[in-house]
């Protein structure tokens, strides 16, 4: 016999109520003034904090696109993907660890200024305990999406088609989410003519919407810094995530920063941008 697909289901991480301490009053205690507002108070506080780090926990840590910098702290170490770039990663000339204040190589170390490998009263800075180096930090919208990338990597069959439909799910998601900046150039953008009204976030009078998408930036005569279409209402009108600035028909350039992977038909594959990636994800990639 065949299981149907519903029991199949994974059922929710937790459901309302994880904790029905309230469950252990037996019913010859109900009656019982004190133990009963006791159970009842704890549970009380568990209905409320218990659920509150669930919650949170789900926001914070498991979800790639509401974690935090201490989730994606540990999403990096669990994909094994850095959240940031070492540029001088070359060692300095001074001791990992010692007790010794730096001498140049070949020279005898002074035993009367160990002091000064912790800091110095003069003013000389010690703590020899590590090499120096310069490293670029992700932020946190970058750290989101080249994780959610490597999760797509992952998770996907890894053909064409399926990994331009997930790029463009991701490019999309992380422009609005603020990963890249909507106003970054990008090549051939969409251009449209279309009629702006001071104060308003429609656009209307466009000749066709169906190259357009929710979450494409916009960039044009009336249009402010970072609007990006917020919904598609006809063929010839869009609702934008800010107010014009001034109203007339103009022409507009819709576009967002993009990724899209073609076959080279040779055993290997390209990854092409539409925009500059900035250079720090360029170093982790």
């Amino acid at each position: 016999m065949t299981a149907s697909r519903s029991a199949r289901t994974i059922q929710n991480f937790y459901v309302a109520n994880p904790s029905p301490i309230s469950q252990a009053l037996l019913w010859q205690y109900s009656n019982t003034t004190a133990l009963y507002t006791l159970v009842m108070e704890k549970q009380a506080w568990y209905n409320e904090w218990d659920n509150a780090f669930w919650d949170n926990w789900i926001t914070n840590v498991f979800n790639l696109v509401t974690a935090n910098n201490f989730g994606l702290s540990v999403w990096s170490i669990l994909l094994q993907v850095p959240n940031f770039v070492n540029y001088s990663g070359s060692l300095d000339l001074t001791e990992i660890w010692g007790f010794n204040a730096y001498v140049p190589p070949g020279t005898p170390p002074d035993l009367l200024n160990t002091y000064q490998n912790f800091g110095g009263d003069n003013g000389t800075i010690g703590s020899n305990f590590a090499p120096t180096y310069d490293a670029t930090v992700l932020t946190t919208e970058q750290m989101r999406w080249l994780l959610r990338m490597k999760y797509l990597y992952l998770v996907s069959r890894g053909s064409i088609p399926q990994s331009n439909y997930n790029f463009n799910w991701l490019m999309l998601s992380s422009v609005l989410k603020g990963a890249f900046d909507v106003t970054t150039p990008v090549s051939n953008p969409i251009i449209l003519t279309g009629t702006t009204t001071l104060d308003s976030n429609l656009i209307t009078n466009l000749s066709s919407t169906m190259t357009l998408s929710v979450g494409l930036g916009i960039t044009g005569t009336g249009i402010p810094s970072g609007a990006v279409i917020a919904s598609i209402n006809s063929l010839t009108s869009v609702t934008t995530s800010l107010a014009a600035t001034a109203s007339g028909t103009v022409s507009l350039s819709f576009g967002s920063p993009t990724l899209w992977v073609l076959e080279n038909f040779d055993m290997s594959i390209t990854y092409q941008f539409n925009f500059w990636l900035p250079s720090v994800l360029q170093e982790v990639l």
